[in-house]
């Protein structure tokens, strides 16, 4: 284990708490510029069970910071929605953005995601 993947057994911070924090460095740092590793491949390297690393990814989820889509993996939020200044997603991002803004439109289907909307036009033009 390397110095930020040791889970401080003491800490007033549970061990959920201090893998998403962890996580959510990494992913400021760029360490994780698109696809995050698999969440079982995180419990081993944290040395925490697989339910820690779920709950800490749902954190995550909750501050917005990942993306998970079943059957593909957990993605970094800010590779697949972007900055205006960055060129346009291609290949598999693109594809990647498009289903997750599909499956927002199926879980919410009387509210239109203006933030999709924005996505799919900066696509378009």
């Amino acid at each position: 284990m390397s110095n930020d993947t040791a889970i401080n057994r003491f800490s007033i911070k549970h061990a959920y708490q201090q893998v998403a924090d962890t996580i959510a460095a990494r992913i400021a740092a760029d360490q994780y510029p698109y696809k995050l590793p698999g969440e079982r491949d995180l419990a081993e390297e944290f040395g925490v069970s697989y339910i820690t690393v779920r709950h800490a990814m749902a954190i995550l989820r909750e501050r917005g910071l990942i993306l998970s889509i079943h059957g593909r993996g957990t993605f970094n939020a800010s590779a697949l929605t972007g900055d205006p200044s960055d060129p346009p997603p291609t290949g598999g991002v693109l594809l990647l953005l498009l289903y997750s803004h599909r499956q927002m439109l199926q879980q919410a289907p009387r509210t239109w995601p203006w933030e999709a909307t924005a996505s799919i036009c900066r696509l378009v033009a």
